[in-house]
């Protein structure tokens, strides 16, 4: 699925109407896909009200199809209306609104009555178009709004919030902070930029077809859709033997936890043998905690179909002695994955990154602060900026680079369009967990993934686990990695499970309070 700019998602309803889709039925479709969202939201309460906020643009006449829809399906709808509509597929929507309530009578006065309702708000005061400060006018609109979630009003977004730029992800001030927030089409930039903005985030399909996916240079979400056939498939008849080996190394005395959560995230994620290398200091510390694992001393070799370096290899004489030794001694087809310690210890050198390259698949997995040293740069202060970074040390280097973050980013050394990896919450922001993700990405590698498939699943499979341990927990706050790993095979079995409704091209879910 692709992550468009405003302009990217004008340019997709422009080429689809160029082709002959008609635009009023654009707007049809997302207005009937979206309030299909909002029945569903609202039919589980007995006594509930939505209100429609409709701004002049095309936006807002989705607004107005959802109202008649809504209206139409028999519930009561109360709309307001920014001002007039200024498009024709807006003016045409109001009118198709009219006719229903001329139908279905005027709103009733919930107010009079003793029940206790539940109130729902559509956003459609401002879409994708919007830039810079509120006017006045709309910020009075979009405070209204947000005073009414303070008394439990359950607020959706067409397309985007009201306030926030779907390019930039710039918020305004005053902007809407929605519960639930309905893309049409594609996903914008500022879903990912701004999550915690948009609520729940689900893309609905408005009937663009094949123009939904313009390779024009926009984004590419790493979804299940696209990620599922790339797991390695395991044979009923597999054996430890055919199932992938793995040797990690990292472990120095004292970070015999770095290697022991890489390990047991290998384990989790379904690897056949798995090869520990450590500091001899550590080598009991391994046994304890991954039972599973094979120890071996950091000089030692092991049988292997891929080698991941760097959890907890420390930055010692000795630690680049050892990275030195497995970088000359793997051989070529075998897959290397570079994190953590070992990319520090190598430093500037893309050279030697190239070298290794030339044989074998090589992925690096650096944080942002990473990314600078290894580039001799600062730390980009944007997304766009860390992309291009990302893609430019890609190239430079001739490896595939996961750029860890919030989002993650997934970058070939040929120019592949940017993969993004919008899954996961805080309870990865602790040290260890870039531990857990080399074990992942060793897998898969060992496995036989390619690069920047091992990489984007290895990355999906990493957050989810991660959202599945909050859910369970309830709670970020008191959340570990270990919850975390616990989780890896529900994770699993998520990225092999059923897909969404026909409508829905693409969900991501809230951010949960950190609380």
């Amino acid at each position: 699925m692709r992550i468009t700019t405003a302009a990217q998602a004008a340019q997709r309803d422009a080429n689809a109407v160029g082709a002959g889709i008609d635009s009023w039925s654009l707007m049809l479709a997302a207005g009937n896909a979206a309030a299909a969202f909002v029945l569903d939201l609202v039919r589980p309460f007995e006594f509930r009200v939505v209100s429609v906020i409709a701004g002049p643009g095309n936006n807002g006449g989705d607004a107005y199809v959802v109202a008649a829809a809504l209206l139409n399906a028999g519930e009561t709808v109360v709309l307001a209306a920014s001002g007039e509509p200024c498009t024709d597929d807006a003016k045409r929507a109001k009118a198709r609104y009219e006719q229903a309530r001329v139908i279905h009578g005027p709103a009733p006065d919930v107010m009079a009555t003793s029940e206790t309702y539940q109130f729902f708000c559509v956003d459609g005061l401002l879409g994708t178009g919007q830039h810079g400060a509120l006017r006045a006018s709309e910020r009075q609109y979009a405070e209204g709004i947000s005073a009414s979630q303070l008394h439990g009003t359950v607020v959706i977004a067409l397309d985007v919030p009201t306030g926030l730029n779907a390019t930039t992800g710039e918020i305004a001030e005053g902007a809407v902070r929605a519960d639930h927030t309905l893309a049409f089409g594609t996903l914008k930039r500022a879903h990912v930029l701004q999550r915690a903005q948009c609520g729940s985030i689900t893309v609905l399909d408005i009937g663009l077809g094949e123009h939904a996916d313009l390779d024009d240079g926009a984004w590419i979400l790493a979804d299940v859709t696209m990620l599922a056939p790339r797991v390695p498939h395991l044979a009923w008849n597999v054996h430890k033997g055919t199932r992938g080996k793995l040797s990690l190394f990292g472990g120095a005395s004292g970070m015999a936890g770095a290697i022991a959560l890489a390990s047991n995230a290998a384990l989790r994620s379904g690897v056949g043998m798995l090869h520990g290398h450590v500091q001899a200091e550590s080598l009991t510390a391994l046994q304890i905690a991954a039972p599973q694992a094979l120890a071996h001393d950091w000089h030692d070799s092991s049988p292997h179909d891929a080698v991941a370096i760097g959890p907890g290899l420390g930055r010692s004489v000795e630690s680049r002695q050892v990275l030195d030794e497995v970088l000359s001694r793997v051989m070529p087809d075998i897959a290397l994955l570079l994190d953590a310690d070992a990319l520090t210890l190598i430093g500037t050198d893309t050279n030697r990154l190239r070298a290794l390259s030339i044989l074998r698949w090589v992925v690096c997995t650096p944080h942002v602060g990473e990314l600078a040293r290894l580039l001799g740069v600062e730390v980009a202060d944007s997304l766009e900026g860390r992309i291009v970074q990302a893609a430019g040390f890609a190239k430079q280097s001739g490896t595939t680079v996961l750029l860890k973050g919030a989002p993650t980013v997934i970058v070939g050394s040929h120019g592949e369009t940017p993969l993004i990896v919008a899954r996961g919450n805080a309870a990865l922001a602790t040290g260890g967990s870039g531990d857990m993700l080399t074990g992942i990405i060793g897998t898969l590698l060992a496995q036989g993934a390619k690069p920047l498939d091992a990489a984007a699943v290895g990355a999906w499979v990493h957050g989810r686990a991660a959202e599945i341990a909050v859910q369970r927990a309830g709670s970020i706050r008191g959340v570990t990695l270990t919850d975390v790993l616990h989780a890896m095979p529900a994770a699993w079995a998520d990225l092999a499970g059923p897909r969404a409704s026909s409508n829905v091209v693409g969900e991501l879910p809230a951010m949960p309070s950190s609380h």
